[in-house]
């Protein structure tokens, strides 16, 4: 009976060691799966970090656009106040130049024909006209001009855009002469 019994407990030990062997495997692949799942976890956790800085890098990028384009616009504007700054200074100088050449003029005459030629000169006007109001009929005398063939000598009331400058006080610019009422042809300017 030993003999039966041994094989039967060769078959025993064989099924324990199997059993062993079976458990083994259940630990590792449970030891495997509890491995995915952390690994996933990682990679879903890294994911999350990976699309985080980017949409951070993403508007951190946008906002250096951002900023460039401001410091593009900042500087733009700058250099067109610094060249308008610079032209604004040179017109002072002339219009200082042309105020202490009027001062030295001997007389009225000569300080008309210094002032028209100084604003030519200083505003870089092609047609310059300088009219005195004779006050008892309201005509404005042409007193010096420069760029003109042949300025009128007289201009009367209605006449001239110089004349709105007359009735309120005030300074006037007319960018476009030929188009305002009272233009009248061979005065081209305002």
């Amino acid at each position: 009976m030993k003999e039966e019994n041994r094989p039967q407990d060769e078959v025993m030990g064989e099924l324990a060691a199997m059993r062993q062997l079976y458990a083994q495997a259940q630990q590792e692949i449970a030891e495997r799966v509890q491995a995915e799942e952390k690994l996933q976890q990682y990679r879903d956790h890294l994911e999350e970090l990976v699309d985080e800085r980017t949409a951070a890098l993403t508007e951190a990028n946008a906002q250096l656009h951002r900023e460039i384009a401001e410091r593009v616009q900042v500087e733009a504007e700058r250099e067109r106040l610094l060249v308008a700054e610079r032209a604004q200074a040179r017109r002072q100088g002339a219009l200082f130049r042309l105020s202490a050449e009027l001062t030295a003029a001997p007389d009225e005459a000569a300080v008309c024909r210094r002032l028209v030629d100084g604003l030519r000169d200083t505003l870089g006007y092609d047609f310059v006209a300088l009219f005195l109001l004779d006050q008892p009929t309201g005509d404005r005398l042409l007193a010096a001009c420069v760029g003109f063939d042949e300025p009128p000598d007289r201009l009367v009331p209605g006449q001239g855009l110089s004349e709105r400058a007359v009735l309120d006080g005030l300074l006037h610019y007319s960018p476009d002469v030929t188009q305002e009422p009272r233009y009248f042809y061979g005065v081209g300017g305002s």
